[in-house]
């Protein structure tokens, strides 16, 4: 179970919810986004610490963590 969380520009990370599978990761990202009338045009994945995938959406002082999944899974797995 991966925990999707959401980092304001203060830095503070509020949990948005919990998935199973990546896919369903996103969807509570873009559902989240849809929500707050933000359109992104793009997620660009990264991954600085262990377990930890950072998905940048176009903002350039918030972004989205998801908690208990490997970035090498995500891009071998999809």
């Amino acid at each position: 179970m991966a925990s999707v969380y959401f980092c304001d520009n203060l830095g503070t990370l509020r949990q948005i919810g919990d998935a199973a599978q990546w896919q369903d990761c996103m969807k509570i990202i873009m559902d989240f986004l849809a929500e707050h009338n933000y359109r992104s045009y793009y997620q660009r994945l990264y991954s600085t610490k262990k377990n930890c995938i950072t998905i940048d959406v176009g903002s350039h002082t918030e972004h989205f963590e998801v908690w208990g999944m490997k970035i090498e899974e995500v891009i071998h797995n999809g």
